[in-house]
């Protein structure tokens, strides 16, 4: 159980830039038409 979690962890810290409201776009606009 240990070893799944910090696999988890270790994912989460990765991706979670991905989940930032500013990630990749610079506007609204740019985040729309993605």
């Amino acid at each position: 159980m240990k070893l799944i979690r910090e696999q988890r962890d270790t994912l989460l810290k990765k991706t979670d830039v991905y989940s930032l409201p500013d990630f990749p776009h610079v506007s609204q606009e740019m985040r729309q038409a993605w």
